[in-house]
């Protein structure tokens, strides 16, 4: 049984394979572990969810069966929607008592109290994949393909409905668990994410929050996923360091 574990959620659109690259850079000694919810990869056969409370539940379902054995440290990653979905689900964890995450790793996305300033689901067709394109929220390669375009659209559909059904709920208190933060350069700005937006994952957690940009836009972690990878390891095995000497 390996003692660190990455567990780790794709953005919308993403699967089990999305952070294999990632995972190919790993270390031996790290257990990089990808959740995939239903209608794409293995689980395609599966109804996509809609909603993201029925999201939050289904990937807590895995988290809990990745971490029943109780002895690994890990933390919990995720890109875009992952980190929305990241996050809800350590508020499940705490809620619940669960072992929890030595940290949160997260990118491309604000903090979970700022909601969405658009409904993209409910546009169809070319109006979609324009909007989508200009918020660089699919990989260059997808929206290049029409027949990728094709595949992927209903599931893209569906997790825009669901992050735009999200609704925020403020904790009693911070969570106990740093925030680490990476965004790419070019997704913030006028008309895009704002920096006091990105701080606003500060509300979540006690710890001082930890905010790293990176040149490229949204996907800017394909652009260099070693170094990615290196720094999720790094905050992994640092914070459970510092947990053991408290």
């Amino acid at each position: 049984m390996k003692r660190y574990k990455v567990i780790a959620i794709p953005f919308a659109g993403g699967n089990k394979q999305s952070y294999r690259s990632f995972q190919k850079v790993t270390s031996n000694e790290i257990d990089w572990v990808t959740l995939e919810l239903p209608g794409r990869g293995l689980r395609y056969k599966e109804k996509l969810l809609t909603s993201f409370d029925d999201m939050v539940l289904d990937l807590l379902k895995q988290v809990r069966s990745v971490i029943s054995d109780n002895n690994s440290t890990y933390v919990m990653y995720g890109h875009s929607m992952g980190s929305l979905l990241g996050y809800e689900i350590v508020k499940k964890l705490t809620e619940q008592n669960l072992k929890l995450p030595v940290a949160m790793v997260f990118s491309g996305r604000a903090g979970p109290s700022i909601g969405p300033d658009e409904f993209l689901s409910e546009l169809s067709g070319p109006d979609f994949w324009q909007k989508i394109n200009d918020k660089g929220g699919l990989p260059i390669e997808v929206l290049k393909s029409e027949e990728l375009m094709e595949f992927y659209y209903p599931i893209i559909k569906a997790d825009f409905k669901a992050i735009e059904g999200y609704r925020y709920s403020k904790p009693d208190k911070p969570l106990t668990i740093p925030i680490h933060i990476y965004m790419g350069k070019k997704e913030l700005g006028e008309g895009k994410t704002k920096m006091d937006e990105v701080n606003a994952w500060q509300l979540e957690t006690k710890f001082p929050l930890n905010i790293q940009c990176m040149d490229g836009d949204h996907f800017f972690i394909y652009d260099y996923e070693a170094a990615v990878t290196r720094k999720i390891i790094h905050i992994l095995k640092t914070s459970s360091r510092t947990l053991l000497f408290k």
